[in-house]
């Protein structure tokens, strides 16, 4: 059984962990897969590496800033400073011109890295990908609300209000609840709409495969339809038997789905 081996590095300034899996011949340009929100890299794409390294896909996943084992300043985190942590994390490493994966809010970031840089990368691979939801202008005003902060700092509130709500499946963990807080004032700076970047959106280029669970409570298919919309020439995939996390419901299917994208447009 294949496993992702970890490493540190320096980006702008900040400690990051990375997990990569790389195998002996590649036959593909880099996977470059960015995790969702509560969670890591490691812990989010582990349920693929078997399926990368008999597809020899190169794959990376870095503990996004401010997550995980990365470090954790106290700055305004935003779509603008991943996006440069993206790029600075595939130069430091030599990627040239990787594919950039996001899954949930990584795929926002993912998105908005390429939207920022497209030249940069080969191809956007988007997995049940956040910020494209009709709620998703929601959120900043939610997530930097003083009375919803104080709320996540209260145990019942967590522990036995939250799960029942359609939003209790992103919140299951501590660590869920630690980058709440981390992000909370920062929400504004990670919106599509409040940056200005849902309108570069419609100026991507790159081959785009959105994949979608079809089974996601959270963020049903009709989402990865917008998303089709919001991007010009993306395609769609749902992937039967998955949830929000495809790659843990559905490794086998999602990764055929990964790697016949990559060898017909990222050779």
């Amino acid at each position: 059984m294949c496993q992702f081996q970890a490493g540190e590095i320096e980006l702008l300034g900040y400690n990051h962990w990375y997990y990569y899996a790389l195998p002996e011949v590649a036959a593909t340009r880099p996977l470059v897969a960015l995790h969702g929100f509560g969670t890591t890299g490691d812990r989010t794409f582990r349920h693929i590496v078997n399926q990368t390294m008999e597809a020899e896909i190169p794959l990376y996943s870095p503990d996004l800033l401010g997550t995980g084992r990365s470090e954790k300043p106290n700055i305004t985190y935003s779509l603008d400073l991943f996006a440069r942590l993206g790029v600075a994390f595939a130069e430091k490493l030599g990627l040239e011109k990787p594919v950039l994966l996001g899954h949930s809010m990584g795929g926002k970031i993912a998105a908005a890295t390429v939207a920022l840089y497209p030249d940069l990368f080969s191809g956007l691979i988007l997995v049940n990908a956040g910020g494209f939801s009709r709620y998703a202008r929601l959120l900043p005003p939610l997530a930097g609300n003083r009375m919803v902060n104080t709320l996540f700092r209260k145990d019942w509130f967590f522990e036995r209000i939250l799960p029942r709500t359609p939003i209790g499946i992103v919140f299951k963990s501590e660590e869920s609840r630690a980058q709440m807080l981390t992000f909370g004032p920062s929400f504004r700076d990670l919106d599509f709409d409040a940056t200005g970047i849902r309108e570069k959106l419609k100026q991507i280029k790159l081959p785009t495969l959105v994949l979608w669970g079809a089974d996601d409570p959270l963020l049903p298919p009709s989402v990865a339809t917008r998303v089709a919309r919001a991007i010009p020439g993306a395609r769609v995939v749902l992937i039967e038997g998955a949830g929000h996390a495809p790659m843990k419901d559905q490794p086998d299917r999602l990764v055929e789905a990964i790697a016949d994208y990559m060898r017909s447009v990222c050779r």
